[in-house]
């Protein structure tokens, strides 16, 4: 089964690794874009994004999901999607 993961803060970051480690093929990542942290405001990607890319997973960045966002999750092909703590604007169906 494909899964798209959608998460963002490292609470979610156990549940990611959980589906990675039963087996699941997770084709990519929704998270938030990556934010400025620090004192010094260094752009620093979420500890989902973090992981993913440690897993070597496709990472897409969106605050809400558009119609071009839907683009990206749709070419990646996923039969579901989990979301953990995402935080973004997710539309309802239409």
């Amino acid at each position: 089964m494909k899964i798209l993961f959608a998460g963002t803060p490292a609470v979610a970051v156990p549940s990611l690794d959980a589906l990675v480690a039963a087996g699941f093929d997770v084709v990519a990542v929704l998270t938030r874009p990556d934010a400025p942290l620090g004192r010094k405001r260094v752009l620093t990607p979420s500890p989902v994004a973090a992981r993913a890319a440690e897993l070597g997973i496709g990472i897409i960045h969106a605050t809400k999901v558009d119609a071009a966002v839907t683009e990206q999750i749709a070419a990646a092909g996923p039969d579901v999607a989990a979301i953990v703590a995402y935080g973004g604007l997710i539309p309802g169906r239409r």
